[in-house]
């Protein structure tokens, strides 16, 4: 079931831009303005705007909601680890720049927020095909076999005897252990 994405409230929004606006930059305008948080908010968002040089700026989660971990109790699933609103968790991106880590490759060069939701979909559904919570360890940590083709042996291998076939007539190059 999936859970509704939940209100991000005023004190949230201002902690989050405040830790991504410099300080020393706002001071100015709050020796004005210092009185409530929805006018501090508007203030650091202004200033975020400036640094991005965008003029719409979106709330971003870091990592996405639906790549997070679920916390379930009782069965239901009632929240998220990191919790959804944890300003350590959430930035402001512009719109465009928001849109590129959503759908197309995220931070830097890694998957898209979609992409690794698929991912992780994908690695689930095999994880229950072959009937195993972590694939390769059973319940003692220890290494498990799947089932398909021979174990491979670990290290070291066992030594096999040699035997060196001769040849009628050839004598000279002739081993043969037994």
């Amino acid at each position: 079931m999936k859970l509704p994405r939940p209100n991000i409230p005023v004190a949230t929004r201002l902690k989050v831009a405040q830790r991504q606006a410099v300080r020393r930059e706002a001071w100015p305008i709050f020796r004005r303005a210092f009185r409530t948080p929805g006018r501090q908010l508007q203030i650091y968002l202004k200033i975020i705007r400036a640094k991005l040089d965008c003029d719409v700026l979106h709330l971003d989660h870091d990592p996405a909601l639906v790549n997070r971990k679920k916390v379930f109790r009782n069965g239901k699933h009632v929240d998220y680890s990191p919790r959804a609103n944890n300003p350590t968790y959430l930035i402001y991106r512009s719109g465009p720049e928001h849109d590129v880590k959503t759908r197309i490759r995220g931070d830097g060069a890694q998957h898209s927020d979609l992409a690794l939701r698929r991912k992780m979909r994908r690695i689930e559904a095999r994880q229950a095909r072959r009937g195993n919570a972590r694939p390769g360890v059973d319940g003692r940590g220890e290494a498990k076999h799947s089932g398909s083709g021979p174990k491979i042996p670990s290290r070291p291998f066992p030594k096999r005897k040699a035997r060196w076939a001769s040849r009628k007539g050839r004598k000279s190059n002739v081993r043969i252990d037994r």
